[in-house]
């Protein structure tokens, strides 16, 4: 069944590993990271500091108005 992938040049191999490594890292970096966010969750000082932490703070943080927010020359 899976011959065909491994019979198939390096050409096409190596990106899929390559893709295959990357959605392995990522979804071990996120839930990495919500293990530590439960573990030690940030404090009211560093929600200021580095800003929204959760999708929903991030979608209300954002600007209704973009141009509102240049400055006039």
């Amino acid at each position: 069944m899976m011959e065909w992938l491994i019979n198939a040049p390096v050409w096409i191999q190596t990106p899929l590993v390559f893709l295959a490594l990357f959605v392995v890292c990522t979804v071990l970096a996120l839930v990495w990271q919500v293990i530590a966010l439960r573990i030690f969750p940030a404090s009211a000082e560093e929600k200021r500091v580095h800003g929204a932490l959760t999708l929903r703070e991030l979608w209300a943080s954002r600007s209704t108005n973009p141009a509102s927010d240049k400055q006039e020359d």
